[in-house]
């Protein structure tokens, strides 16, 4: 069930408004985590490691050249120092409005969430979830073990 990395990006911003990088992987890497619990197979095509203080895809330039794309080609989103904002949400709502309900789903879900807390928030919440916390560093996470705790069902 993959679903585009520009979708998913565009997504999440017109969701939450504006993210700065950190929240942007704790964002996709939640979609990936919520996705596997719920429809049975991560969204992203990313794969995840777990750091001391973070959580990373392996292939993160593939977000970079995403990110790159929508400030320099299409113009839908902006940096502004470390934050990313939707600046064209005429544009996102067209991409978001024919992306699978299933998956838009997960996507309100998971955006309201990264809203809502601060990255040490995030971050302390992913590090406790099943699969994730009782990984060494350096580890890819193994999202199949997907358990979701009550506040991302």
């Amino acid at each position: 069930m993959k679903t585009c990395l520009t979708e998913l990006v565009i997504a999440g911003l017109y969701y939450t408004e504006e993210m700065p990088r950190s929240k942007l992987f704790y964002y996709l890497f939640l979609l990936d985590y919520v996705a596997q619990a719920k429809l049975g197979e991560p969204l992203t095509g990313l794969q995840w490691k777990k750091y001391h203080y973070a959580i990373y895809p392996d292939n993160r330039h593939d977000v970079q050249n995403v990110l790159d794309e929508l400030i320099n080609d299409v113009k839908i989103i902006a940096q502004e120092g470390q934050k990313y904002k939707l600046i064209n949400k005429d544009e996102a709502a067209k991409i978001v409005n024919n992306l699978k309900k299933d998956v838009l789903t997960v996507i309100e879900k998971v955006a309201k969430i990264v809203k809502e807390k601060s990255d040490r928030e995030l971050l302390e919440l992913i590090q406790q979830l099943e699969g994730v916390r009782d990984i060494p560093c350096m580890t890819p996470i193994p999202l199949y073990r997907a358990k979701l705790p009550k506040e991302l069902e």
